[in-house]
């Protein structure tokens, strides 16, 4: 089983209506929206050649959480999700907790 850290990167395909609630967070003040620029000026997010953004997972789910609900069709992005494969490095933390386990014997 592959484990998903909140700090990953995971690609999606971002809505019209994905791109207005993070438009109205901008907009209500909220200038950690992902897509600024360094002016701090709201900008419209990358897309690759297949259509997917790279956001942060913990962002999806703190800017579009709220708006997921099973069978509606106002959706912010699209269902699929893509995760890139990474090798078995551990993240630091990881490595942190195993030492720690380590000491603690």
């Amino acid at each position: 089983m592959k484990k998903l850290n909140f700090n990953e990167e995971v690609y999606i395909k971002i809505t019209p209506f994905g791109y207005a609630i993070l438009k109205n967070a901008y907009d209500n003040g909220d200038r950690n929206v992902w897509f600024t620029d360094l002016e701090e000026k709201f900008t419209l997010p990358k897309v690759n050649e297949e259509g997917y953004s790279k956001v942060v997972l913990w962002k999806v789910m703190k800017y579009f959480g709220p708006y997921l609900q099973a069978g509606s069709h106002r959706v912010p992005f699209e269902s699929d999700m893509q995760i890139e494969k990474k090798n078995k490095k551990e993240h630091s933390f990881q490595k942190i907790k195993k030492k720690k386990s380590i000491n603690n014997r």
